[in-house]
């Protein structure tokens, strides 16, 4: 091998390493602050659990990067006391932002620092009692999730582009597609098809997905296994999978589909030009659009199971 060829394979590796389990080095470390801050404030909530929590905190970063300049975290914090989404689940916004756009966009070209804004939400019933180790992985995972989001916004913003990938339409469905899941919560097997056709729908969203998969948290597992037990089907079997659930359900077929429906109007979207005409093509569309993304995403999660050592240690069931 000469040379140049081994240059450029080093290169190769090495860059590899530096973006840890799909995450950049920049976002990684960044996460590391988040998470350890984030799980001390839970703990201190978890000493008195009578009141929610809602607050504002900002964050001086201490990771130090060209990659991604960030100069503070302005952090929304948000811990409630819930049964509406199991024993312990998280969500959180992004926006890398904190200050306009018209005003930021110079910044950023300058290469300046910048203050980078995102919310978090922990929902715990008043009976769970998750374990820090539990709480920590959690919180790493959606800490990742978001940030990611907030890496993609700059980079492209920073080459004076919009700060959001893909077209309009996917960037409206996938509002669509969060809101009709939290409608759909409670049906089994739709609301796992939603999700994932969620998860796939744009790159941004698969790249931030693909992401949290190193936290090895249960969240992020729970989109994987879908995924898996997805490929093994064909649209007959989902379909009456879905049909079930909702059967199963406090809604009908007809309500979720009008549902979906009226959050595309919300969404802008022109539905007079759109071809589903009931539940079952509504399904037939989740189906095809998972279908679509179906080899990428097994290449991917191969190499994401790979780097993370086959994904021995996940969390018990």
């Amino acid at each position: 091998m000469d040379n140049l060829k081994y240059i450029k394979l080093f290169e190769k590796y090495a860059k590899m390493n530096e973006e840890r389990y799909s995450l950049p080095e920049a976002v990684y470390e960044l996460n590391q602050e988040l998470v350890d801050f984030i799980s001390s404030e839970f703990s201190k909530w978890q000493l008195d659990r009578s009141k929610n929590l809602s607050d504002y905190y900002f964050l001086n970063v201490k990771t130090k990067s060209d990659d991604f300049p960030v100069n503070r975290i302005k952090l929304k914090l948000v811990i409630t006391n819930t049964e509406d989404y199991g024993d312990f689940n998280t969500t959180g916004l992004s926006h890398y932002s904190t200050t306009d756009d018209v005003l930021l966009k110079p910044m950023i070209k300058a290469n300046k620092k910048f203050d980078l804004g995102i919310q978090i939400e922990i929902m715990v019933s008043e009976d769970a009692d998750p374990s820090p180790e539990e709480v920590k992985r959690e919180i790493e995972s959606v800490c990742a999730h978001e940030l990611f989001h907030s890496y993609q916004g700059y980079k492209r913003m920073s080459k004076s582009k919009n700060e959001f990938s893909g077209d309009a339409l996917s960037f409206n469905l996938g509002h669509v597609l969060h809101q009709l899941y939290m409608f759909a919560y409670s049906v089994d097997f739709l609301n796992e098809l939603i999700n994932l056709t969620y998860v796939v729908l744009t790159g941004d969203e698969t790249s931030a997905h693909l992401a949290q998969l190193h936290t090895k948290s249960a969240t992020a597992f729970e989109w994987m296994d879908f995924f898996n037990k997805f490929k093994r089907m064909d649209y007959n079997q989902i379909l009456n999978l879905c049909r079930q659930g909702v059967k199963n359900s406090n809604v009908s077929r007809e309500e979720v589909f009008e549902k979906f429906v009226q959050c595309m109007k919300e969404a802008g979207t022109n539905t007079k030009k759109m071809t589903m005409k009931n539940f079952d093509d509504m399904v037939e569309f989740f189906y095809e659009t998972i279908k679509e993304k179906e080899d990428y995403m097994t290449r991917k999660i191969a190499k994401i199971q790979h780097q993370t050592g086959n994904f021995k240690h996940r969390p018990k069931e």
